[in-house]
C-alpha cells in the first residue's frame, strides 16, 4: 500500500476529527522515540567495530539500566530501548513480524532496522 501526500489546499476548509488529530499525535510521539533510539543506536554503531551492536551494551553504557544482568524474561525493545518482558514483544524476523515490519517500512521509512 502507498500513501501518496495529500494536498489540504484541495479542499475550501480542511479540517480534522478529535480521534485523527489522537491518532496523529500518538504517530508523531512514537516516532520521536524512536528517532532519539535510533539517533543513540547509530552513536554506538559509529564506535563499534562490528555494524550490529547489542542493545543491552548501549543501555548499560548510557545508564539507562542499573542492573548488570537482565533477565531471560526479559528484552530491550529496538525502538524505544525499553525492557519488556518478552511475552510482550513481535519479533520482526518471524512471519507476524514481516507485518509489522512492512508496515514500519510504509509509515517511518527514515528508521533503519538493521543495527541491532
Amino acid at each position: 500500500m502507498k500513501i501518496e501526500k495529500v494536498k489540504l489546499s484541495t479542499s475550501e476548509q480542511p479540517m480534522m476529527c478529535t480521534n485523527c488529530a489522537e491518532t496523529l499525535k500518538n504517530i508523531f510521539d512514537f516516532k520521536s522515540v524512536c528517532l532519539q533510539t535510533r539517533n543513540c543506536i547509530i552513536h554506538f554503531v559509529k564506535n563499534a567495530i562490528n555494524t550490529k551492536v547489542d542493545l543491552k551494551d548501549i543501555m548499560y553504557l548510557s545508564k539507562k539500566e542499573e542492573e548488570n544482568v537482565i533477565s531471560e524474561a526479559y528484552t530491550i525493545c529496538s525502538f524505544c530501548m525499553n525492557l519488556v518482558e518478552s511475552c510482550y514483544c513481535t519479533s520482526l524476523d518471524n512471519e507476524e513480524g514481516v507485518i509489522v515490519k512492512n508496515m514500519l517500512e510504509e509509515c517511518l521509512p527514515e528508521l533503519v532496522c538493521t543495527y541491532t
